[in-house]
């Protein structure tokens, strides 16, 4: 069984754009879907908010949120700044740069996602929040990120080994 874990290390805000923009004509024969890809019917897509998940409040807005008393007419988020208060304090005394530093994945079990993916199935699994979390936190990694980013490669590093194990 061919099981490939795919990991979107780069994300495209940072990738220089093209001077011309291709046709479907030329992307179809500048580019080729792999062999491997075209069998893999079924994949599974981790999405897991990484600092969001501290506070468990709010979803994937949170650190939005937090910072506000009144959310509109949304659904969801309502109690986040609430809670934050509560829990933490004044957001301009504990802000989400220390949420950040509060997550530390430590409920992580990369054997138990792989596994979950091959027993339903999966040819490939795709770990995408990973990169969301670098790119939406860019401007509090480069003050704040040493710590996350070292949970972050831990997290790459044990699924990756987990995977390895397991395909031997």
């Amino acid at each position: 069984m061919l099981f490939v874990v795919l990991f979107f290390l780069g994300s495209t805000q940072f990738i220089k754009a093209q001077n011309k923009d291709l046709t479907w004509d030329e992307l179809a024969n500048k580019y080729e879907c792999p062999e491997w890809f075209r069998d893999a019917k079924f994949g599974i897509w981790f999405h897991w908010g990484g600092p969001q998940a501290v506070p468990e409040q709010g979803g994937g807005w949170y650190a939005r949120h937090m910072y506000m008393k009144d959310v509109g007419r949304q659904k969801f988020g309502k109690m986040a700044n609430p809670y934050h208060l509560q829990t933490y304090g004044h957001p301009s005394e504990f802000g989400f740069k220390d949420v950040i530093h509060a997550w530390k994945a430590e409920k992580f079990d990369a054997e138990y996602l792989i596994n979950f993916s091959k027993e339903n199935g999966a040819k490939y699994i795709v770990a995408w929040q990973i990169i969301m979390i670098i790119s939406i936190y860019s401007t509090l990694l480069i003050i704040h990120g040493i710590r996350l980013m070292l949970v972050l490669k831990k997290i790459l590093l044990v699924l990756l080994k987990k995977l390895h194990v397991m395909l031997a």
